[in-house]
């Protein structure tokens, strides 16, 4: 969290830090920046003189109303019914179109100009109608002036003249070359109007005739007038039908009340179809008064009485016409009924009869309605073809007339349009100022861009000890010596820097390690090492147990004993370290066993060595493995009085190089200082 912090904090103070160094950096560099300048304005000068100048010539021409209203335009079949777009539009497309400029072109003889010839200007020079049209096409500019009906033509050429004559004769040669394709087009179109005129009205005359034979062929009067009698007639017969229906199921009950009851002549005479019968209450009355007679004689006579006879024979008598009666009644209803069902039969004949009648007439009628319509139609596009014919034929008369005028004649110009010197030149020291300031900027942020890696190391109250050059790609002004001379320097710097601070013998030992794996911490604790063996007794220990730079720097054999077999197997020191061949630097490397790192440096056996050693020899240097990749060096550190931190510029990054100071503050490792490695060389 804190690393985070500092960090932010960084990036807050690193743009007035940044804007200072710029401004002070511009200060020192403000007579290059001024001489360059000078020299690009200078030479940007001098190529604007030398580019070919070139003349703008303008010409205004009003287009007539009857040109540009939609209220007569070239009739089009396909157009009809729709819009057409704006004439104005379409006249500068024309104007700009590769058709009309090789006409304007081959008429005016513009090809035969030097203006417009192949490869102008050369032994090879030659005259090409399809350049001048590209010419034409690339140098011809053609605008509408809002809310007018005027247009601006203009032309840029190398040559005033040409410029004002191209100008001033477009214009013409335009309208002559619209009148030609107006006439051609109205012509054409008048043709086809008229064919399509002739097909429509002969579709016109074949629609009525088959119309005419349609009504006569079906007797059709008036096809309305007879389904509206179909109707009534309809509606007549299923009155009829119902009615009829309502009597036979009134019958059938009678009928059947009748057969019911059989031969019983009283249950009949209960049945109201018998009792409401006025013969049947005749004969009934005429029974009663031959019953009351026949009693008052069976009261006096005999049955062999002659009266007695009588008054029995009337009473049979009327007794048997009462039977009689009753079964013609029953005849009569089976015959009424019978009678009925025929009729019913009879009307439903008629009722699908005159079904079948106006489905027919319905056919007709969508028949008629369908012929009807294509006589319309036919007729409707008669008369519109007919008007589109006599539009055409005024078109044709109208398109002879003058359809432009000439606003504004095209002047010979006398100034350049191309190049605008005078913006031209603002533009240009404007550009020239910008490009140096650009290229000296570049030129600082490439070459000083450790300055942000010693703002962190300050910011964290470590000092830089030495800032080691990089070595450049290509040396080709400074030299390779000069280039090691540098180096040279630097490392005397360094040595002599670490010599002042170490002078009272508080600092004997060092650790050196990196933020990231690099070699050039070993080639630089080899260099520190070896220059202070020189004057007094020095060692140098490989403690990066996991990469082992210092072993495989100097190739040396893998069977070679170290600090490992030092503690582990309690090889004695001579044969676990060796000496250089002047025998003034003793070597310890990581030895032959492979350990665990962690767990080795642990040990107590290890800071017993690491004692002995620094008691032994004034100066001790041990070499760790990366900050960022291992956390051995915390606990090797602690065995050396002082730690120096190498950083490349390059590879770093300036968030790792605060990561790994922030670790040292969290374990409390004491920090002599930091190293910058790969520094670009500026030569001051």
């Amino acid at each position: 969290m804190k690393s985070e912090d500092n960090y932010q904090s960084l990036e807050r103070t690193e743009v007035y830090f940044d804007l200072s160094d710029f401004f002070s950096f511009f200060w020192r560099k403000k007579l290059s920046i001024i001489l360059l300048t000078l020299f690009l304005f200078v030479s940007g000068t001098l190529a604007l003189n030398d580019m070919p100048k070139k003349y703008l010539a303008t010409s205004i021409i009003k287009v007539s109303d009857s040109e540009l209203s939609s209220g007569i335009q070239t009739p089009d079949i396909s157009s009809i019914g729709f819009g057409s777009p704006s004439n104005k539009a379409v006249h500068i497309e024309t104007l700009r179109s590769r058709k009309f400029l090789r006409v304007f072109a081959d008429d005016y003889k513009l090809h035969l100009l030097p203006e417009f010839h192949l490869f102008k200007n050369t032994t090879e020079s030659k005259a090409s109608l399809d350049h001048t049209v590209e010419i034409l096409r690339e140098d011809l500019s053609v605008s509408s002036i809002a809310n007018t009906d005027m247009l601006s033509l203009s032309f840029v050429a190398h040559d005033p003249e040409v410029a004002a004559y191209v100008a001033n004769t477009i214009s013409t040669a335009f309208f002559e070359f619209l009148k030609v394709q107006k006439r051609e087009q109205a012509t054409t179109q008048s043709k086809l109007l008229n064919e399509k005129t002739s097909r429509i009205f002969e579709d016109l005359v074949h629609s009525e005739s088959l119309l005419q034979d349609f009504i006569l062929t079906n007797n059709i009067v008036d096809l309305n007038v007879e389904m509206e009698l179909l109707k009534r007639q309809l509606v007549s017969l299923i009155e009829k039908k119902a009615l009829a229906s309502e009597q036979i199921d009134d019958l059938k009950v009678k009928v059947k009340q009748l057969d019911e009851v059989g031969d019983n002549t009283n249950e009949k005479m209960q049945l109201p179809i018998i009792a409401s019968n006025n013969q049947v209450r005749l004969l009934l009355s005429t029974i009663q008064q031959k019953r009351t007679i026949y009693q008052e004689v069976s009261q006096r006579y005999k049955y062999k009485h002659h009266r007695y006879q009588a008054a029995k024979s009337a009473l049979e008598l009327a007794e048997n016409q009462l039977s009689e009666t009753i079964d013609e009644i029953e005849r009569v209803l089976e015959k009424e009924l019978k009678s009925l069902q025929a009729r019913l039969i009879k009307i439903d004949s008629q009722i699908e009869s005159l079904r079948e009648r106006q489905s027919s007439l319905g056919l007709l009628e969508i028949q008629l309605s369908n012929l009807t319509r294509e006589v319309q139609r036919n007729q409707k596009l008669y008369s519109v073809f007919l008007s589109r014919v006599q539009e055409a034929e005024i078109f044709s008369t109208s398109s002879n007339q003058a359809e432009y005028v000439v606003v504004d004649e095209a002047k010979v110009p006398i100034r350049p349009s191309s190049p605008r010197m005078a913006l031209s030149l603002i533009v240009l020291s404007i550009l020239s100022f910008g490009i140096s300031v650009a290229l000296f900027l570049l030129q600082h942020l490439t070459h000083d861009s450790h300055t942000l890696y010693k703002r962190v190391a300050k910011q964290h109250g470590i000092a830089v000890l030495a800032e080691f050059p990089k070595k450049p790609a290509l040396d080709l002004f400074k030299g390779k010596k000069k280039t090691a001379k540098l180096l040279q320097d630097s490392v005397r710097s360094f040595d002599t820097l670490i010599s002042i601070l170490t002078r009272d013998n508080s600092y004997k030992s060092f650790a050196f390690t990196s933020v990231k794996n690099d070699k050039a911490i070993t080639d630089m604790a080899i260099r520190f090492a070896s220059s202070h063996a020189r004057i007094e007794r020095t060692v140098l220990v490989e403690a990066d147990l996991r990469n082992r730079p210092l072993s495989n720097q100097l190739m040396l054999d893998k069977e070679q004993k170290g600090i490992t077999d030092l503690v582990n197997l309690n090889t004695p020191f001579s044969q676990a370290s060796y000496q250089t061949e002047n025998n003034k630097l003793t070597i310890l490397s990581a030895g032959s066993l492979n350990v665990d790192a962690t767990s080795f440096f642990a040990k107590e056996k290890f800071s017993e060595v690491m004692t002995k050693i620094r008691k032994a020899y004034k100066r001790v240097i041990v070499t760790t493995a990366p900050i960022l990749e291992s956390s051995d060096v915390f606990v090797v550190a602690k065995q050396t009085d002082a730690l120096i931190l190498f950083c490349d510029v390059e590879k770093t990054k300036v968030r790792g190089l605060m990561e790994a100071l922030e670790q040292l503050s969290i374990s409390k490792t004491f920090v002599l200082g930091v190293v910058l490695v790969n520094v670009p060389y500026v030569d001051k």
